[in-house]
């Protein structure tokens, strides 16, 4: 199957191509699989801090 494309008012027939690119999936998954390692950190840190924020919030409101 061919599509026309048109270049400054001419008109070319260029095939229907599909490139693959194969890449081991160790490879590929390792940077997305640290990325979600490091936000549930991130999240896990956030939720134990919490309280501390909390209660550090009331305290200086109490204190006026």
């Amino acid at each position: 199957m061919f599509s026309l494309v048109k270049f400054s008012g001419l008109a070319r027939k260029l095939p229907d191509w599909t490139i693959a690119v194969i890449i081991p999936q160790a490879e590929f998954m390792g940077a997305i699989t640290a990325n979600v390692r490091r936000t549930l950190w991130a999240c896990g840190l956030a939720l134990l801090g919490q309280p501390f924020q909390l209660v550090k919030t009331n305290y200086s409101k109490m204190e006026r």
